[in-house]
């Protein structure tokens, strides 16, 4: 049987206007700027794990390998090698595409992702594209290398059990535990914005890839695996915009009894104000809604054709917030309705959104979008831009009123204008959960009176120290105020603080002044993650997972972390 390999891209570390990870989007987009309020965290790359565990042939998945270590594992021999990347990792993968060739010349190369829009724009010679890889995957990679492999393509495609994701502090715990797992829900959305290369990817068509009922049964068998899972990350370009799995799903899991429904059922997904208008607000609550990652976009957007963006964007986070349900606004630099006079309107119109965290990114066109063809026919691409300044920061557009330096000023204006007048997004979450424990408890639904209250109270159990160390470590007296009324109203609604909390806060506090201490001292570097290992070959793991992991070179401290973890839950269950 015929050995696959599976690998992404490690990403360069960004440096526009300083070094970042685009690994960690917690601490490089949506909490950027926040001193020791900012989170660091990981994703994982779902796509080559959902098409390992969709093929017979045993297979590894490599995630952010090094060039080394990508080197290093083409020597254990594969057959087929898939590599998939965005379109800023463009020559990364060519030169894995080299390497490969050099390595493992008879096996077969094959490129994915949404990184292969932009193939002939990096390799116009078709020549030098067969030279460099056999195939291109534009579309379901589960069914295109089951074809490859000579598999039945046509065989039912198991929902993913992938792995866990999570975000923290770094003075908390310096290697976040996974909280998260995603659950894939469907591909593609036909809102067809110009700028969109995901939904560009999938020809703008929506591809459903599990209704209501598979989604429930899938949750049910994840919560077995991840006992300890917080919330899912539905995978869904607009996952409001489909009402009919919405409201089943959320009737399937509102009136679970097998794993407490909306006590331990919340999800998070992306959305638009568009979508969102299309429901009554406490349906968002009844269906699970823990976050909504929105394209806000920007004050102006609906009115310049952005069909997605109708609607009141301050009513509509408004009641997202009043209900408990966290926010990341996404907001676009560099339209063309936008000029240096009425970018401060859109920021404040954003800041009356008060969204919990905030994505910035620069106006980026992508090889393949109808954005990128209007511009190369106005003649507004700079063609010299390298494909890895394609990120939230960069891009090769000439944009109409604003300099490149413009937007990245703005942006980190953004950031730090909204962490000093709505203070750090921790603060903001906190609080949004005292506002869904309120509004929850009053009530007349017993879904929402009973279990999605007794959710956010559970999540409630360490806010006191947060709101302690917010006090102490605010960037100045208004936010310091925005915490000490949090504080105020946490114990209004939960009670005094016990003496357990009170010490834990004082740890906390300390903890934080050390932290901010050694960073003082010696400076942090953007996280980075060593190369993990996921081996597929149908042994899995002993909790149900179908994979094992192996770290060729396994952090030290994060080594030491999980094994202290483990002790500690283990005198717990005992």
């Amino acid at each position: 049987m015929k050995r696959v390999l599976l690998t992404n891209v490690r990403p360069d570390l960004i440096q526009a206007p300083y070094p970042a990870s685009l690994v960690d989007p917690f601490g490089e987009r949506f909490t950027r700027g926040q001193g020791v309020f900012t989170l660091t965290g990981h994703l994982h790359a779902v796509g080559t794990h959902l098409i390992a565990q969709n093929l017979q042939a045993p297979s590894v998945v490599l995630e952010y390998p090094t060039l080394d270590d990508f080197r290093a594992e083409l020597r254990k021999g594969y057959d087929v090698i898939g590599i998939s990347f965005w379109i800023n990792h463009t020559d990364t993968a060519l030169a894995m595409c080299r390497i490969a060739r050099e390595e493992s010349p008879g096996s077969t190369v094959v490129l994915g992702g949404h990184g292969v829009l932009n193939l002939e724009e990096a390799v116009p010679s078709a020549a030098e594209r067969k030279a460099l890889f056999d195939h291109v995957c534009a579309g379901d990679g589960v069914r295109f290398m089951r074809e490859l492999l000579g598999e039945d393509p046509q065989a039912p495609v198991a929902m993913g059990i992938f792995p866990l994701s999570g975000a923290l502090p770094p003075w908390l715990l310096p290697y976040p535990p996974g909280m998260i797992v995603p659950i894939l829900s469907g591909y593609g959305c036909p809102w067809a914005c110009s700028f969109c290369a995901s939904s560009r990817f999938w020809n703008y068509r929506h591809l459903e890839f599990a209704d209501a009922k598979a989604l429930y049964a899938h949750i049910q068998r994840l919560l077995g695996i991840y006992p300890r899972v917080e919330s899912f990350l539905i995978i869904e370009e607009d996952y409001f915009r489909y009402p009919k799995t919405v409201r089943e799903l959320g009737k399937l899991v509102s009136e679970d009894t097998s794993f407490g429904g909306l006590k331990r059922f919340g999800f998070i997904t992306e959305t638009s104000i568009g979508a969102l208008n299309l429901y009554e607000p406490d349906e968002w609550l009844l269906c699970g809604l823990d976050y909504a990652f929105i394209g806000y976009e920007s004050k102006f957007a609906a009115d310049h054709g952005l069909r997605k963006r109708k609607g009141d964007a301050i009513e509509v986070f408004q009641n997202l917030r009043e209900r408990g349900i966290l926010t990341n606004a996404a907001m676009i630099v560099g339209w063309d309705f936008q000029t240096p006079e009425n970018l401060p309107e859109d920021l404040e119109h954003l800041a009356a959104c008060r969204p919990t965290q905030t994505q910035f990114s620069r106006l980026i066109p992508y090889p393949g979008t109808a954005l990128w063809d209007s511009l190369k026919e106005e003649d507004r691409l700079d063609l010299s831009v390298a494909w890895n300044d394609y990120h939230n920061y960069g891009g090769s557009m000439r944009h109409k009123h604003l300099t490149p330096e413009d937007i990245v000023g703005f942006i980190e204006g953004g950031h730090r204008h909204l962490y000093e007048t709505l203070g750090p997004s921790l603060l903001r979450m906190f609080d949004t959960f005292l506002n869904g424990y309120e509004y929850c408890r009053r009530s007349n639904r017993r879904q929402l009176r009973e279990d999605r209250a007794q959710r956010f109270k559970q999540r409630l159990r360490i806010a006191f120290p947060l709101f302690k160390i917010c006090r102490a470590f605010a960037p100045n007296a208004k936010v310091r105020s925005l915490a000490q009324d949090s504080e105020k109203r946490y114990c209004e609604l939960c009670g005094p603080p016990s003496l357990g909390l009170r010490v834990l806060a004082e740890v906390m506090l300390a903890r934080v002044a050390a932290h901010q201490l050694t960073r003082a001292l010696r400076p942090s570097k953007p996280r980075t993650y060593p190369c993990k290992r996921y081996v597929y070959d149908g042994r899995g793991g002993a909790d149900g997972r179908p994979f094992r992991v192996e770290y060729d070179r396994p952090n030290l401290g994060y080594t030491i972390q999980q094994r202290l973890g483990r002790v500690v839950r283990g005198r717990i269950n005992h």
